[in-house]
């Protein structure tokens, strides 16, 4: 998740204000729906993960995230409909990455042992940001190589691994965190 989030993430801005040519006016109002969207998501994950169950939740998170980031590609320039798709882009995305980090997190405190969870974590901290360093470099690599467009796409490709490991791994049978 993290490395092609992050293929994804290091040419996202790039996309948006040399191809789509959107000010940063327009910018901040449509970032801040994301955050508006966000605090839904924080104030329902905890009933969408009892509705659904946990593993569920996950993979619908991560589905609904890659959803919401495959329509700034589609996004054509900047006008009405690309302002729509990148305001649907926040509304996809970020309450479906807040429901699944709430979702994630919460299980790994609820798998450790108190004794040993600040190491757990910054352990898996360490790795998600080697995978988020790496994916950075290959983004603005390959943005270079063969284009912003094209590396979103790259980036959205390299997600989707995500909900299919977790999909087929035991997790996605899981109800309760």
């Amino acid at each position: 998740m993290d490395f092609g989030g992050r293929v994804y993430g290091g040419v996202f801005l790039l996309y948006v204000t040399r191809i789509l040519h959107v000010p940063p006016g327009y910018q901040g109002m449509i970032y801040a729906v994301g955050g508006l969207t966000s605090l839904g998501g924080a104030l329902l994950a905890a009933r969408i993960t009892a509705r659904l169950g946990l593993g569920r939740t996950l993979i619908l998170g991560l589905l609904s995230l890659i959803l919401g980031q495959a329509m700034v590609p589609l996004a054509p320039d900047f006008s009405w409909l690309g302002i729509s798709l990148l305001i649907l882009n926040q509304i996809l995305t970020d309450p479906a990455w807040t429901v699944y980090e709430i979702g994630q997190v919460s299980l790994r405190q609820t798998l450790t042992d108190d004794r040993i969870r600040g190491r757990v974590n910054a352990t898996f901290r360490v790795g998600s940001l080697a995978a988020m360093l790496a994916g950075t470099l290959l983004g603005g690599y390959l943005g270079e190589r063969i284009g912003l467009r094209e590396t979103l796409f790259t980036g959205l490709a390299l997600t989707l691994i995500a909900p299919l490991v977790t999909a087929l791994s035991p997790l996605a049978r899981r109800q309760t965190v």
